[in-house]
């Protein structure tokens, strides 16, 4: 309206301003025209996340709001550890795959209790770890000091090999440590696929390796473990999850 205008908010300067109170719209002549609820022209904690309100402002705690709401959420989840077990499981307690999406799973010295063996992961449906002859497709290659590049795969094997020479026990050889990053864990329309990249000493020679390589579980269906477990013998280390949720 030509004839209006807002009132002169300087006198509101550094007071804080409840929802319940109004802004006051006058004409030329003083008269009140329209009242604003402080309510309405400030965005819902709902419309700032979505990112999408045009109409409203955006106080700071709404900016912050909004900013929170961008930002892939990341979260230690579980640190699990082993010493001299058969296996070190992760299950749906540590995972959360309600809430969680993706993960990423930071193994620390994941050391063989029988030198010169070889480090298998699997995942579970239903809380059943699975060990099909086919359940698994895998490739991961390996690179050592003075060593040939070397390579380990399968396309139907019933674990996946994280280590493409075997893996030394040797006082100050410290096992396999490293990352694996689990995609589409509970998402039962998509396989789960795992990203790996790590290193070791191999239990020839002690020569140092880095391996990286991926990995997947040959049936689409929602699963809700990890377990990591040597091809014979003991297992000891850690291993630390971080859940990622998806905005």
């Amino acid at each position: 309206m030509a004839d209006t205008e807002f009132k002169d908010l300087t006198a509101l300067a550094g007071t804080d301003l409840a929802s319940g109170d109004s802004l006051l719209v006058l004409d030329a002549t003083g008269n009140v025209t329209k009242r604003i609820l402080i309510s309405e022209i400030i965005a819902t904690q709902a419309e700032a996340e979505a990112g999408t309100e045009a109409q409203r402002f955006m106080n700071p705690l709404r900016t912050q709001q909004f900013y929170d709401a961008q930002v892939q959420t990341a979260t230690v989840l579980a640190s699990v550890t082993a010493s001299g077990a058969s296996t070190l499981s992760l299950t749906d307690t540590h995972l959360n795959t309600t809430d969680y999406d993706f993960y990423g799973l930071h193994l620390e010295r994941i050391i063989p209790g029988t030198d010169g063996t070889n480090l298998y992961a699997r995942v579970s449906t239903s809380g059943t770890f699975k060990d099909g002859a086919s359940d698994y497709s895998y490739l991961v290659w390996g690179d050592g000091v003075g060593v040939n590049s070397n390579e380990t795969g399968s396309a139907a094997a019933a674990q996946v090999v994280l280590n493409p020479e075997s893996i030394g026990n040797a006082a100050g050889e410290e096992g396999w440590s490293g990352t694996i990053f689990l995609h589409n864990m509970a998402e039962g329309s998509y396989r789960t696929r795992m990203t790996i990249d790590g290193g070791y000493r191999r239990a020839a020679s002690g020569v140092w390796m880095r391996c990286n390589g991926s990995a997947e579980y040959t049936t689409a269906e929602a699963n809700d473990g990890f377990q990591l477990r040597m091809s014979s013998g003991t297992i000891s280390g850690r291993v630390t999850v971080v859940g990622y949720a998806y905005v």
